[in-house]
């Protein structure tokens, strides 16, 4: 390293932190930052017509755009930063958006699954109603028919024909007595 390259690299940093300890000194003062560095390159280009900074008057110069580069970039990376800060909240927001609407869809869900209950339950309750029912009309259904079997009167199931005991079956070879022949005549009538 050369000792013009090492002075370069020493001043850069010097002009540095006076740009930085020139910025606090405008927000202290209440003056914008571009009130401050008119201010501030009045101040350079007074020292520098009075050559007690440098003296070729190109470094003056040079020394205006690096403070105006590392104000600009600077304001570039605040800028980055409100952005991020923005997409973050944003984002923080949707999440949140999010989370409410799937709190909202389960409640939906757990309000769909309590009225199928509910229903199920219903019917269940109607099936059980209906079957009580039944069997109170096949109970009294079966009081009513034990009465009338007391009484005389023969149930509408115990007054159909009783089976008829078996008999040996006739051959047609066999002659049929005609007694029996118009019993069954009778029968097959009636």
């Amino acid at each position: 390293m050369t000792k013009k390259h090492g002075r370069a690299e020493i001043r850069f940093k010097l002009e540095h932190d006076l740009y930085d300890a020139a910025e606090e000194a405008f927000r202290e003062a209440g003056l914008s930052i571009e009130t401050g560095l008119m201010l501030f390159l009045a101040q350079v280009a007074k020292q520098h017509i009075e050559g007690k900074v440098v003296d070729e008057p190109h470094d003056v110069f040079a020394t205006v755009d690096e403070l105006m580069e590392y104000l600009e970039e600077r304001e570039e990376r605040r800028a980055a930063e409100k952005a991020a800060a923005r997409q973050a909240k944003k984002n923080e927001k949707v999440l949140a958006e999010l989370e409410r609407e799937e709190k909202e869809k389960e409640k939906e869900r757990l309000k769909a699954a309590k009225k199928a209950e509910k229903a199920d339950r219903e019917a269940a309750e109607k099936a059980a109603k209906k079957a009580r029912q039944e069997a109170k009309k096949a109970e009294k259904a079966a009081k009513d028919a034990v009465p009338q079997t007391e009484a005389g009167v023969e149930p509408q199931a115990a007054a159909q024909p009783e089976p008829k005991s078996e008999k040996k079956p006739v051959k047609a070879s066999e002659p049929v007595p005609t007694e029996v022949a118009i019993a069954v005549s009778r029968t097959a009538n009636s």
